[in-house]
C-alpha cells in the first residue's frame, strides 16, 4: 500500500486532502514536521548550517526565493536557484555537478515552505544528499550570523 504524503480528512461521506493552505499555521507546522520524520527529507538548524560552512564542508547552499529577494539579501556563499523556475532539477545539477554532493536549500523563513518544496523537488530528481534550512534568513540573522546583498 502507497503511504501518502499528505494529511487528509476522513469522513463516512467524504475524503478531503488537505494543502499546506488548508491548516491553520500550527497544524500546518505539526503535520509537516511529521511527514519530514517520517519521510526522507532532512533538515537543519542554523547553528548546523553555520558549522558546516565553517568546518568546509562541501555542499552547495541555495536560496529558493524569487531572484528579487535573494539580491535584497542573502546567506554569503548561496547561490540563487528560484524554486519556480522550469528546469529547476537541471540548474541545480549544473551548480551540484552531481546528484551525489550534499545540497542545503532555505528560503524566508518557518512559514515559507519555499524551502520545503525544493527539497522535495530535489529528492523526487534523484539527489540524494538534500536538505531543508526551514528557518531561513529570518533565523539566521536573529542568530547574529551576516548576510549580504547582490
Amino acid at each position: 500500500m502507497k503511504k501518502l504524503d499528505f494529511p487528509f480528512i476522513m469522513s463516512p461521506f467524504f475524503c478531503y486532502p488537505l494543502s499546506r493552505n488548508d491548516l491553520l499555521p500550527e497544524m500546518r507546522q505539526t503535520a509537516w514536521k511529521k511527514m519530514k520524520m517520517d519521510g526522507k527529507m532532512k533538515t537543519l538548524k542554523k547553528e548546523e548550517l553555520k558549522e558546516m560552512g565553517e568546518s568546509g564542508d562541501d555542499f552547495l547552499l541555495a536560496n529558493v526565493l524569487t531572484e528579487k529577494q535573494f539580491q535584497q539579501e542573502h546567506i554569503p556563499g548561496s547561490v540563487n536557484i528560484p524554486v519556480t523556475v522550469e528546469n529547476f532539477a537541471e540548474r541545480f545539477l549544473n551548480e551540484a555537478g552531481s546528484k551525489d554532493r550534499k545540497i542545503v536549500v532555505y528560503c524566508a523563513s518557518f512559514e515559507c515552505q519555499a524551502s520545503s518544496k525544493a527539497a522535495r523537488k530535489l529528492e523526487a530528481a534523484g539527489f540524494t544528499d538534500v536538505y531543508d534550512f526551514e528557518g531561513g534568513m529570518k533565523e539566521w540573522k536573529e542568530g547574529g550570523y551576516p548576510t549580504e546583498s547582490s
